[in-house]
């Protein structure tokens, strides 16, 4: 039975089905392979052919790149594979080589992919027509200058290594040494000689000339005749200092002489007159003594009388008895009262008019509704007596308006009757007026605002804007400075908003390429932020968000059988596609469009292609082809 078969030329082969061989296959033609993918499964590949052709595809344009590239694992344990390869870069002509791309390349290597670099090469000699460094040229142990000279320059090293370019000196002589070199004081010098003679032309250093030479400042007085230095204690801080420091603020007078301060906000506290036998009022001392009466004199807040009685009794022999609370035990008194405590004192006091006391902890609180500043515990307490609300102000300057509970930097609490928290105002209707809140990183400036801009019509009808300073200065936020703005009618603008819409108008596109738009006709293109490339077609994302495109593009046809195909692609991957089959010159008409999540610096292009025979892309007019889109949010 024979092992080998062969088929010649005429007898013709076709299956739709796989076909396999399990032996060798010898083809003495030529064999050609159609399809998308070609897989060898061998561990030794022998081509004859001492030239290799690659992108034969690439002919009509240079769009794709040229070159061999292999997969390998770093080792980090990642479970990520690395790209590596040798290329030619169609975007700028340029042979690199390259790897730690985790993208696999296709027709193209994204050289902005995630891990891309250049990779190393090392050889042996090296010939170049130009040899351009971007960095300093390094050799095993040289590193060369990154630019050239002047003329008449020489290369020199600094000894590690490191070259570069230095002017030739002239012969250093005897005369130029002597001529570099000069003398004052009592020192003369002969330039012709180089001789250096010393004379001295002063008498001995005396004590005159050392306390000449010595001067003090601040509270240091100076003798030069005798040398003494002298210190005068500076003067020292005295009440009058302390008292000049302080000034008066609203609602308060200032006595700078005496340091007395006085609250001048008029009250409504209850006037009391001079107390009576049957009436509590006020009382006042200084009393002068008359016949029998004698005055209540005041030691350091506490009350005594001063009983003017002088002992004249000679009689030295004394009979004493105990009195109350005492017990007397031959000439030794002592005491039976019980000690008093904080508890009898507490008890011993009780509140007023205006005032609530505890008992138990000897705690006195204003408790009038009186105008007036008051302290509990750490707040500070700002009350008026036609109002329960207050303004509490803690130890940590935390402000509480209408509530205790001042756990924020300002805490504003409201009942629930349909009015303002809080109300910024100004005083008239003007168009160049406006106010709002401010808010700022830093003391300095205001570089955020929330403005309303009073328009000048009744009612004080104005815009709400939201503005934001992004100059590195010190100007504040203003209306000039909106970024986003409800007007008074309730339109809402931002006038940064991202947005392109753009066409195309100067003549066919070519097939299997990004589709290039341009923004010079047709009034509705524009071109909002300059985000979209008319050199490179891409849109790139200048912060992250969701985002919608919309793309519309037609062919024109000669005849034949066709497949035309458009895509948007995110950073060189399809994202979106569409593809039609036709028979006959017709044109076709391809409508998509996409939101997408894009993160900052993402690109979006649009790309096309067509297989048969086709006149290309319709490119003649902008109402044929555009493509836009705008940030979402």
């Amino acid at each position: 039975m024979a092992t080998n078969s062969k088929f010649s030329a005429d007898l013709g082969i076709k299956t739709d089905a796989d076909l396999q061989v399990d032996g060798n296959v010898t083809v003495s033609g030529n064999l050609t392979v159609n399809g998308t993918q070609t897989t060898v499964n061998s561990s030794t590949t022998s081509v004859e052919d001492s030239m290799l052709e690659l992108a034969n595809a690439n002919l009509s344009s240079d769009t794709l790149d040229i070159g061999i590239y292999g997969n390998y694992d770093d080792g980090l344990g990642d479970g990520v594979s690395e790209y590596t390869g040798f290329f030619r870069d169609a975007s700028d002509s340029t042979w690199k080589l390259f790897d730690g791309l985790e993208a696999e390349p296709t027709t193209t290597v994204n050289t902005s992919g995630t891990g891309y670099t250049l990779a190393d090469l090392q050889v042996g000699d090296l010939t170049a027509t130009t040899l351009t460094a971007t960095n300093a040229l390094t050799g095993s142990s040289i590193t060369y200058p990154t630019s050239d000279g002047t003329n008449g320059q020489f290369l020199k090293t600094n000894g590690s290594g490191v070259l570069s370019f230095g002017d030739i000196p002239t012969q250093y002589t005897d005369s130029d040494a002597r001529s570099a070199i000069s003398v004052s004081g009592d020192l003369s010098y002969d330039s012709s000689t180089g001789v250096i003679s010393y004379s001295d032309s002063d008498t001995t250093y005396t004590d005159s000339d050392a306390r000449s030479a010595i001067s003090v400042s601040g509270n240091l007085a100076y003798d030069s005749s005798t040398g003494v230095i002298s210190y005068t204690e500076p003067t020292m801080y005295a009440d009058s200092d302390a008292r000049s420091a302080i000034s008066a603020g609203t609602g308060i007078s200032y006595d700078s002489s005496t340091g007395v301060i006085t609250n001048t906000v008029s009250n409504t506290d209850t006037t009391y007159s001079l107390a009576t036998s049957s009436t509590l009022g006020l009382v006042k001392v200084g009393y002068t003594e008359n016949s029998q009466n004698y005055p209540v004199e005041l030691d350091n807040g506490q009350m005594y009388v001063n009983v003017p009685w002088v002992d004249t009794n000679t009689d030295t022999n004394t009979t004493y008895s105990a009195g109350t609370g005492l017990t007397l035990s031959g000439t030794t008194f002592s005491s039976n009262i019980t000690q008093y405590t904080d508890a009898n004192a507490r008890s011993a006091i009780s509140g007023g008019t205006g005032i609530s006391y505890n008992s138990s902890t000897g705690v006195i609180t204003n408790s009038s509704t009186a105008d007036g500043i008051t302290t509990s515990g750490s707040n500070t307490i700002i009350q008026s007596p036609d109002d329960t609300n207050v303004i509490h102000v803690n130890n940590s300057a935390n402000i509480g308006i209408g509530t205790s509970n001042a756990n924020h930097k300002v805490n504003i609490h409201t009942d629930d009757d349909d009015d303002y928290a809080l109300r910024i105002e100004g005083s008239t209707n003007n168009s160049a007026v406006w106010t709002g809140i401010g808010l700022a990183g830093e003391e300095s400036n205001t570089k955020a605002a929330i403005i309303f801009k009073d328009i000048a019509q009744s009612y004080s009808r104005g815009h709400l804007i939201f503005a934001v300073n992004n100059d590195t200065d010190q100007t504040n936020a203003s209306p000039s400075d909106a970024k986003m703005t409800i007007t008074n009618e309730g339109y809402i603008t931002a006038p940064n908003q991202v947005a392109f819409s753009v066409a195309k108008n100067n003549g066919y596109q070519t097939d299997d390429a990004v589709f290039i738009c341009d923004t010079s006709s047709g009034s509705r293109n524009h071109n909002d932020g300059s985000h979209y490339n008319t050199s490179n077609g891409r849109f790139t994302a200048p912060v992250a968000g969701r985002y919608w495109f919309s793309f519309s593009v037609q062919t024109h046809d000669s005849g034949g059988v066709v497949q035309s195909w458009v895509a948007l692609r995110k950073n060189g991957s399809i994202v979106q596609y569409n593809l039609q089959h036709k028979t006959g010159g017709y044109h076709t008409r391809f409508d998509m469009s996409i939101s997408l999540k894009l993160a900052a610096n993402d690109y979006i292009e649009a790309y096309v292609g067509e297989s048969g025979t086709s006149s290309g892309w319709q490119g003649s007019a902008s109402e044929y082809n555009n493509f836009s889109g705008f940030l979402i949010g």
